[in-house]
């Protein structure tokens, strides 16, 4: 029986995403297990039901330490005898590198850099209880972001199995109204590096950002034939002048969405992940988004395409001359908030599924536009472990990440469908 590799860590993670209106479907591979080969098949946990592991830390730790958890290998310096800085290495206690085998990084720096926050219109995060693990059961996504605002909020409260929000045209007392603002976490957006650079990336970098809502029309025998307003939607923000000063503002947009159905793209990569509305051309400036009853998927569509849901994206850039530069990490200037903030105006009954505030190379990659590169990474990995006589066990994600790397996360447990293990 061939020995399985785990490498240590703090917390393990194994969470499904949806991106667009269905989730991505676990990646195949070809590789070994129990000494079965398997090609172009998913990985499946039921196929490493074994108990002999090679258990090291990450980096270094002391022997006694090591033997205590029955760590059998060390995966960087070899344990010291003691605590001191000229401390005696143990040379009998076995280094993985000694194996022939040394830890590769599977992902580019791009793929660590898929920034943004997806945000559950049904999981409402009190203002008084922000900070706190709050999740719903019956959330195949498993947000963790939601609202500290949401109009009915007893729709979500007494139906917690129901993760798409519901607005009825015959629920008067809340049309034209705000039914969704103060999303949780709001304050983690930043801006990295110089973006007056030639060669700054500004698909990461922080100065561009696409906001996206994922919808349905509730009923499907309606027809998309007029412009009646659905929704309207602005991202307010605070922005930081000085240490005590702040003022409000709101985003402005720079590419909102075309307005039929008629100008969607279909994101399909390794799989089909539905539908989005395409944004404009050229660029059309305005603080709002509105949705209207053209933008909605009704019966034609869903005959044609076999899909309810449709993604709408805008994209705003903070740059100083069309929006303010967001804050740096550890600065004190800058849009230091951005905030999101629905309004339903009736006419039609709708569903929303999510809301997102993601980079561009962000969004790209929770729509499977880099499912083939992660697939490759994933394969060169899993080769190169078993030349050694290594199989798989699960796979190493990200040292201690922050909560704008957290969608990122969650996509990378999803796609190899085993145990992603994540330090935090």
């Amino acid at each position: 029986m061939k020995t399985l590799l785990i490498l240590s860590a703090l917390l393990l993670v194994a969470i499904n995403l949806s991106a667009q209106d269905s989730e991505p479907s676990p990646l195949h591979f070809s590789y070994i297990a129990n000494g079965q080969n398997y090609t172009n098949q998913a990985l499946n946990k039921e196929h490493f039901q074994q108990n002999n592991f090679i258990i090291s830390t990450q980096w270094e730790g002391h022997s006694r330490m090591l033997q205590a958890l029955k760590f059998n290998m060390n995966h960087g310096k070899r344990p010291r005898n003691d605590w001191s800085s000229n401390s005696d290495r143990v040379s009998s206690f076995p280094n993985i590198s000694d194996s022939g085998y040394t830890m590769k990084y599977i992902w580019s720096g791009d793929q660590h850099e898929c920034r943004g926050f997806q945000y559950s219109p049904t999981l409402f995060i009190p203002e008084n209880r922000q900070g706190e693990f709050i999740y719903q059961a019956a959330d195949n996504r498993r947000s963790v972001f939601g609202f500290s605002y949401i109009r009915d909020s007893a729709q979500v409260i007494n139906n917690p199995s129901s993760t798409i929000y519901k607005l009825y045209n015959d629920s008067t007392d809340y049309i034209d109204s705000v039914v969704l603002g103060k999303t949780w976490i709001n304050n983690k957006f930043y801006v990295f590096g110089n973006p007056g650079l030639l060669n700054y990336d500004h698909t990461t970098g922080g100065t561009r950002w696409i906001f996206s809502i994922n919808l349905r029309r509730l009923d499907i025998e309606e027809t998309a034939n007029n412009d009646d307003l659905v929704l309207s939607i602005k991202l307010p923000y605070i922005k930081r002048l000085t240490t005590k000063t702040t003022i409000n503002g709101i985003i402005n947009f720079s590419f909102p969405p075309k307005t039929t159905l008629n100008d969607t793209v279909r994101l399909k990569y390794l799989e089909d992940r539905g539908f989005a509305m395409k944004m404009t051309d050229l660029p059309v400036i305005g603080n709002t988004i509105y949705i209207t009853n053209r933008m909605l998927p009704d019966r034609t569509f869903f005959e044609n395409t076999g899909r309810q849901d449709i993604t709408i994206n805008a994209e705003f850039i903070c740059n100083q001359i069309i929006n303010p530069q967001l804050i740096a990490k550890g600065d004190t200037l800058g849009i230091e908030k951005i905030d999101i903030e629905v309004k339903y105006h009736g006419n039609r009954d709708v569903g929303i599924n999510y809301c997102r505030i993601a980079t561009p190379a962000g969004y790209d990659f929770v729509t499977g536009k880099s499912d083939s590169l992660i697939q490759a990474f994933y394969q060169a990995h899993i080769n190169l472990i078993q030349s050694e006589n290594y199989e798989i066990f699960g796979f190493y994600g990200s040292d201690e990440f922050p909560e704008h790397y957290y969608l990122e996360q969650r996509y990378k447990t999803h796609v190899p469908s085993v145990v992603v293990i994540i330090d935090e």
